[in-house]
């Protein structure tokens, strides 16, 4: 089994929406997301810049979100598993994204999407990060039942 790092109940506010009445509003999202990554390095040694810094990718998706307004949730989704896979030494991701309130009488409505990293050579890949954030690595996704 891989290794992650999560953020599960991230509460998130966007212009979001399809219908003329939703696209000037402020709308709650929230997002729980994995990131399959290496921890055995980060576990060892306990620096925090060999890890994926949660409150890092917190902060950058927050700042994402807040200046875009968006259509759909699958779209939100798709910019959250791209920034991090590029910006982060992850292998793959997992976004969750709920959009509270879309359908009266659900509980919860929303999307998953899974990403994976865009595979490199041996060569081109160095395992290594600079800041928290990608520099270089070789991945796959998990399964997920």
């Amino acid at each position: 089994m891989p290794d992650q790092v999560f953020i599960h109940g991230l509460a998130l506010e966007t212009q979001i929406g399809i219908h003329a009445y939703e696209k000037p509003l402020r709308q709650r999202l929230v997002l729980h997301l994995e990131m399959t990554t290496k921890l055995s390095i980060s576990a060892r040694s306990g620096r925090i810049e060999e890890t994926v810094d949660y409150r890092s990718v917190t902060e950058r998706i927050q700042a994402m979100i807040h200046n875009r307004s968006f259509a759909l949730v699958e779209t939100v989704a798709d910019a959250v598993a791209t920034l991090v896979l590029t910006e982060y030494p992850v292998q793959a991701v997992r976004v969750v994204l709920e959009k509270p309130g879309a359908v009266r009488g659900a509980d919860r409505v929303g999307v998953i999407i899974e990403r994976e990293a865009r595979r490199e050579s041996a060569a081109d890949a160095p395992s290594s990060v600079d800041g928290n954030h990608r520099t270089g690595h070789i991945g796959g996704i998990p399964d997920k039942e």
